[in-house]
Formats: structure tokens, sequence, C-alpha cells
């Protein structure tokens, strides 16, 4: 504004305004090109957050996989013992069968449908024996050991059975849909994209009823694998005082060795079966906090 207020003559007045029409579309140009800078220097910024963000979530989901993969290998291990103690029942009951056969008390179809009975649990073992062989191989290739590297396990931490108690559950709710993946993946899709207005809401809104679809769920799973170990455990209570009682009818002559074999292997049986469910619901615990925090 200077330069044409300072010009002198016509021409100069033209070349001044054509300078500054030229520097004002240079000025501009370069705020536009640093508003373009601004804008794909938040849009990394975003990026490198949801990266962090992804890597910290992946990390996690790493860790809850190998947990996982932990108690399913205790879980067969447990129904390894279980499947034992039933063919050592059946074979116990295919002896008494086959002096009965020889005494003439029973027929030989008898001890062949135990016979029978005993291959399939031989067979299902040799099933459960395959898949524990096999989870343990993917373990250890999970937290990167070799097939011949050693890999002990340890014992199965005590299930929370009072952690359910303590869940408040609308506010869970709230914030496994605010922390889920899929919810900030599609938004930094659309971030990067042209969907907006009504089109953008209502993309999100399906996400977020997704995510609180699978969470709740989860919350349902989680109740009822609490509700699965609470009845196992009244079983094995009602177990035990049957085996008391058979201990000592037993020993005043009123039921057989065998009748309180049978006491017996019901109680280690049910014991096995609070372990499993003991498992399921440690398992179903970490599963729920960890997608209450974005994690699943």
């Amino acid at each position: 504004k200077e330069i044409i207020q300072g010009a002198s003559s016509p021409e100069i007045k033209v070349i001044a305004n054509a300078a500054a029409v030229s520097l004002e579309m240079t000025v501009r140009n370069f705020t536009a090109q640093i508003d373009s800078l601004d804008e794909s220097f938040g849009a990394l910024e975003d990026q490198l957050d949801f990266s962090k963000s992804s890597f910290e979530q992946a990390q996690v989901s790493l860790a809850n996989t190998a947990q996982n993969m932990f108690v399913l290998y205790h879980q067969l291990d447990n129904n390894l013992k279980k499947l034992e103690k039933s063919r050592n029942q059946l074979a116990d009951q295919l002896a008494l069968v086959n002096k009965n056969i020889e005494l003439g008390l029973a027929a030989k179809i008898d001890a062949l449908d135990l016979e029978t009975s005993l291959l399939e649990l031989d067979a299902s073992r040799t099933s459960l024996l395959h898949q524990k062989d096999a989870l343990l191989l993917q373990l250890k290739g999970f937290i990167g050991l070799t097939y011949k590297d050693e890999l002990a396990l340890g014992e199965m931490p005590d299930a929370e059975k009072s952690f359910i108690d303590s869940i408040e559950f609308e506010k869970d709710l709230d914030s496994a849909v605010e922390n889920a993946k899929s919810i900030k993946t599609k938004e930094l899709e659309m971030k990067n994209s042209s969907i907006t207005g009504n089109q953008r809401k209502y993309e999100l809104q399906i996400k977020e009823q997704d995510a609180a679809l699978a969470f709740t769920k989860k919350y349902h799973t989680l109740v009822e694998a609490k509700d699965q170990l609470l009845v196992s455990e009244s079983k094995l209570k009602a177990a035990e005082l049957k085996l008391g009682k058979g201990r000592i009818s037993r020993e005043i002559g009123q039921i057989s060795e065998s009748q309180l074999n049978t006491l017996l292997n019901e109680v280690e049986t049910l014991r096995l079966e609070v372990k499993t469910n003991s498992a399921s619901l440690f398992i179903e615990t970490e599963n729920y906090k960890a997608m209450k925090a974005g994690m699943l």
C-alpha cells in the first residue's frame, strides 16, 4: 500500500498494484500450504497416537491370548484326569463282569459292551493328549521358545468369585464402548474420508451398538461361569458328605468296598469339575476386564 500511495506516475501505480496483488496471492498460497501442512501434521499425529494405542492394545492382546492358552491347557489336563477316573471305573466293572461270566452269573455280551466303552474312552484319551501336546507347542512358539525348549507351566490361579458382586455394569458398559478399538478405528477412517453428517453418525452408532452387544454377551458369559462354579462346588460338598457317611457305613459293614470306591471316585471327579469351572471363571473375569479396557 505504501508503494501504491507513493507512486508518481500511472505506469508505476499499475506495476505496484500488480506486484501487490501478486504478493497477496503468494501470501495466500503460502498460508494455504501451511494450513494444509498443519492438517497433514494433525492427521499424522492422530495416526501416531492411534498406532501407539494399537501397539499397546496388541501387547495386551498377546498377553491375553497366552493367558487363554494357559487356562485351556489346564482344562485339557483336568479333562484327561476325569477321563482316567471314568476309565478306571469301567475297567473295575469289566473285571467284575468277567469274574461273573466265569461263574455263569453274567453273559459275554455284558463284557463286550464294557470293552467297547473302554475303547471309546481310550480314543477320547488319545485325542485329548494330542490336543494337549499341540497346545503346548503352540504356547512355546507364542512366547518365543522352540519345540525343544522345556516349558513348565504353573498352577491355575484362584478365580475371583467376588468380582462379579463389585461390577457396576452400566458404568462398565459405557467404558467398554468408549474404549472399543472398533469404534476408534472407524472414527479414524471417517476422519480421513469424506463421510460426514448423518451418515457419519449412523456408522458410528452401528459400531457402538456392536461394541455394547459384545460386552453385554461377555458379561452374561461371566455370570454363567460363576453359576457353573457354584453349582459344581455345591455338588462336591454333597458328594463329600455322602463319602463321609459311606466310610462310616463301610466300617460297620453296611456297604461294600466297591460302593465306597464309587463314592470316592465321584468326589474326585467333582473336584476336577470344580477346578475346570474355576479356570473358566478366571479367564472370563480377565476377558471381561480386558474388553472393558478396550483390549479385546
